[in-house]
């Protein structure tokens, strides 16, 4: 079953700031959604919603 992504307005916002090697690295985690549950990835239900999850990406440290 094909699932469908969908993003906050803030979310996409935020993506739209992002360098683009972290823009893609996030797109390309989020597109893995659509085959959601047969993915390996750091998902958790969000606790009171009935159809929520969040996804934490790798976040490469900056250098400084």
């Amino acid at each position: 079953m094909a699932f469908k992504v969908l993003l906050h307005k803030k979310a996409s916002k935020f993506l739209e700031k992002l360098d683009a090697e972290t823009r893609k690295r996030m797109t390309d985690s989020l597109r893995e959604l659509e085959n959601f549950p047969n993915v390996k990835l750091d998902i958790l239900k969000i606790a009171g919603e009935e159809d929520a999850f969040r996804l934490r990406a790798r976040r490469i440290p900056s250098e400084s």
